[in-house]
């Protein structure tokens, strides 16, 4: 989406073994610098005997960061939205709320890893939204050179980000938002496809061999299959 609202709902499982800090998705595009100038990424941070999990969304190379404390070797069900805020002088900016098994995690209960940095509304740029930027679940895999070689590492501020260890299921992307209500009656079935939902990772693949067997199916009706 543009400057709209959008939001993520899946299941994680992580495993104690992630000893660092680990990718779980993201979506974003790099600038001359090699770092990240625009899109979204989700990671986990070691805190003893919990996770950090991580939500950033960059604009122009500007990022709000924004983490909720999750259990290790435990499935959880987590949702995230990115909305616009109005502050007191009517200034509109991007705002990240969790869901945590149902349950809104309140404002005190979330750690703001950019306190002094508000991210204004703004669109992604163009040359985010011009490019076919694929979104990755697990690892930074990004190809260059029309595939000839791939990127495979990731830096979000000053941490570098290596491949999540555990369990993911049920992974739904919408371009909008919904409602605490509306997320728990869905968070224990599958769902169909509908109006805002754009990709619906259901990881329910056969395993074994056949034709195909490397594609992830895409049930959100917009065929973003992935492999």
């Amino acid at each position: 989406p543009e400057n709209k609202s959008f939001s993520f709902e899946f299941w994680l499982n992580p495993s104690s073994l992630n000893d660092s800090t680990h990718l779980i998705f993201q979506k974003t595009n790099l600038n001359s610098n090699s770092t990240i100038e625009n899109g979204y990424i989700c990671f986990l941070e070691n805190n003893n005997d919990f996770f950090n999990l991580h939500f950033s969304i960059y604009i122009d190379s500007n990022f709000i960061d924004k983490s909720i404390t999750i259990k290790k070797d435990e499935w959880q069900h987590i949702a995230i939205s990115i909305t616009n805020s109005k502050l007191q002088n009517n200034q509109i900016n991007k705002k990240i709320d969790f869901v945590l098994n149902s349950i809104i995690v309140e404002e005190s209960s979330i750690t703001n890893h950019t306190p002094n940095i508000n991210l204004q509304n703004k669109s992604f740029t163009q040359n985010f939204k011009k490019r076919n930027i694929p979104l990755s679940i697990g690892r930074y895999f990004i190809p260059l050179n029309n595939g000839q070689s791939f990127l495979t590492n990731i830096t979000h501020n000053n941490l570098s980000l290596s491949s999540y260890k555990g369990k993911i299921d049920e992974f739904r992307h919408f371009h909008k938002t919904r409602s605490t209500k509306t997320i728990k009656k869905d968070m224990h079935k599958n769902i169909f496809s509908q109006k805002g939902l754009n990709l619906y990772l259901r990881f329910n693949e056969p395993v074994g061999e056949y034709a195909n067997n490397f594609l992830c199916i895409d049930y959100s009706g917009n065929k973003l299959h992935g492999i």
